[in-house]
């Protein structure tokens, strides 16, 4: 009994150590580069006609544990075009089970210093 007791002690304070892994969301079917794609064609920025989608380039630049198995994540996004680059960062949440957990913020980066 005192073993099977210790067993599940042992297990509960595993399971509440778990620590979930960093979410993989940084491909270009993935929520914050298809969201951050819809956003700059509805604002004109980006056409099917002019946008080469296969060769966009999504980072993960950070991602931190904020909850149980939750994950602000932030992406640097580049739209290669046929006439350049769009770039942005997007900042969203997301889990083990899913990259969508929030809206994304979306940043238009104008110009590099």
């Amino acid at each position: 009994m005192k073993k099977s007791s210790l067993l599940v002690a042992t297990l509960l304070t595993m399971t509440s150590l778990q620590s979930f892994a960093d979410p993989k969301c940084d491909g270009i079917e993935n929520w914050a580069a298809s969201v951050a794609y819809s956003s700059l064609k509805n604002k004109g920025l980006l056409t099917p006609e002019t946008t080469l989608y296969e060769q966009t380039k999504v980072e993960r630049l950070a991602s931190e544990e904020i909850g149980d198995d939750l994950f602000r994540q932030v992406h640097h996004i580049t739209f290669l075009l046929k006439t350049g680059t769009v770039e942005v960062v997007t900042v969203n949440d997301a889990s083990s089970e899913e990259c969508s957990m929030s809206d994304v913020q979306l940043f238009l980066i104008d110009k590099e210093l």
